[in-house]
C-alpha cells in the first residue's frame, strides 16, 4: 500500500513535505481526499518556490520551511526532472517506480542515489 510509509507514523519522527509542480489547491484537495494532509508539515508548489524542477528551489524551500538541513533531506521522486531537482538541492534522492514513467526506469536509476519499486521495498530495507 502506497500509504504504508505514512501509516508507520513517520511524521512523528520526521518532517514531511510535498513538493509539486501542480497547484496548491490540487495538492491539498488530493491529500484531503486521501486523509493524509495531517502528516505533512508543508506543501510547496513550483509557483511558491519561484522556479520549477529541475531547479532546486522547491526542495530548498521545503527544507527551509521544515527547518531541516539539506544534507539531512530525502527526496522521493517519480520523474527525472524531480530527481534532478533533489540532486541540485544537494539532497539524497530516491527514485520511485511508477507505471506512468516505466519507460524512463534506466534513466531514473542512473540519476538517483537509489531506486525502489515501491515504499514497501523502502520500508523493508531501511525501517
Amino acid at each position: 500500500d502506497e500509504n504504508q510509509l505514512l501509516a508507520a507514523d513517520v511524521s512523528k519522527d520526521f518532517k514531511l513535505a510535498i513538493c509539486t509542480s501542480n497547484s496548491e489547491e490540487l495538492a491539498r484537495s488530493v491529500t484531503d481526499v486521501l486523509g493524509i494532509t495531517k502528516y505533512f508539515d508543508t506543501i510547496i508548489t513550483a509557483c511558491m518556490a519561484g522556479a520549477g524542477k529541475p531547479n532546486p528551489d522547491i526542495y530548498l524551500k521545503a527544507a527551509s520551511d521544515c527547518n531541516v538541513p539539506v544534507n539531512k533531506c530525502l527526496v522521493f521522486e517519480d520523474v527525472t526532472q524531480g530527481i534532478l531537482a533533489g540532486k541540485n538541492a544537494g539532497m539524497l534522492t530516491i527514485a520511485v517506480e511508477d507505471m506512468y514513467s516505466i519507460d524512463k526506469k534506466e534513466e531514473k536509476k542512473a540519476v538517483a542515489d537509489l531506486y525502489i519499486k515501491d515504499f514497501n521495498e523502502f520500508m523493508e530495507k531501511f525501517c
